[in-house]
């Protein structure tokens, strides 16, 4: 039987996407998914047929702390901080309440969100305390051991 934690429940958030470039057009819809089998993991499904971007969690809380303004920022040093690789980035916005997120869903064409800074903050608090850091691993190898157990039966 494999293992059960009493946090092992997915977690997921719905997030809205507002085009960070034309004001006029609709808001996008996604939604994070963190699985605590996989402790390193987030995933961001956008769209009504999702594109799923899969990316580090270690992203979401270094892009929060990131990217704060203090008050002697200037808004190009606040930009440096974006962070991420390949089809997500992550970083600042212009705007106090909101965190800009720039998807690539083809390597010549790049979407930029902004989004609430506050649902990405309690969405990262919430998968933080159900895997800290310096657990991941620990529970990474007991869901792969539980998983081997099950196949092998």
């Amino acid at each position: 039987m494999a293992a059960s934690w009493p946090f092992c429940l997915p977690v997921d958030q719905a997030l809205t996407l507002w085009p960070d470039d034309q004001e006029e057009e609709e808001p996008q819809f996604g939604t994070l998914l963190f699985d605590p089998a996989d402790p390193y993991a987030v995933h961001l499904a956008v769209g009504s047929a999702p594109v799923v971007y899969t990316f580090e969690r270690t992203l979401l809380v270094e892009a929060l702390f990131q990217a704060t303004l203090s008050p002697d920022d200037s808004f190009d040093e606040a930009l440096s901080r974006t962070l991420g690789e390949g089809d997500m980035l992550l970083g600042p916005s212009d705007e106090d309440p909101w965190l800009t997120l720039t998807l690539f869903p083809e390597p010549d064409r790049h979407l930029a969100y902004r989004t609430a800074r506050s649902v990405l903050n309690d969405f990262t608090s919430r998968i933080v305390r159900m895997v800290p850091f310096g657990q991941a691993q620990r529970l990474a190898k007991e869901a792969l051991t539980a998983w081997l157990q099950e196949v092998a039966r």
